[in-house]
């Protein structure tokens, strides 16, 4: 006789949840660290990072696929234009504006696509307009 009981498939795709939302948590306090730290280097690793495990979850991943790409190719010329700036050395400010914004249009970007796969639960949906 088997010791499977399939009440614990229950259990078991609860858990996995629970490390897919702390795992994607831990990429979204890593964010706000290197952004608050205007650690650029990091920040940008950060967003990589939390798009690898997110992206499956887009309403369409496909279209959302391009925009990332294009998105990413604009911040990294920016980090070869500006490859002072971005590695902390110089504190050029309009640089450093080029870049902030380059990044959190990304950041920004991802959430409303987290939102979208409902990442964040299901009920308020954001209004790209607001961002």
């Amino acid at each position: 006789m088997s010791d499977y009981n399939p009440e614990d498939d229950k259990h078991v795709a609860y858990d996995l949840r629970q490390i897919y939302a702390k795992l994607v948590g831990e990429h979204m306090a890593d964010i706000t660290i290197a952004r608050k730290e205007n650690n650029y280097f990091n920040w940008f690793k950060a967003l990589e990072d939390l798009y690898t495990v997110t992206r499956f979850k887009f309403d369409e991943p496909d279209a959302a696929q391009k925009v990332y790409n294009d998105k990413r190719k604009t911040i990294t010329l920016l980090a070869n234009k500006y490859s002072s700036t971005w590695s902390g050395t110089t504190k050029d400010a309009n640089h450093i504006q080029e870049i902030d914004s380059a990044l959190r249009e990304l950041e920004d970007w991802l959430y409303v696509q987290m939102e979208g796969g409902s990442l964040f639960g299901k009920g308020y949906k954001y209004d790209e307009n607001e961002l």
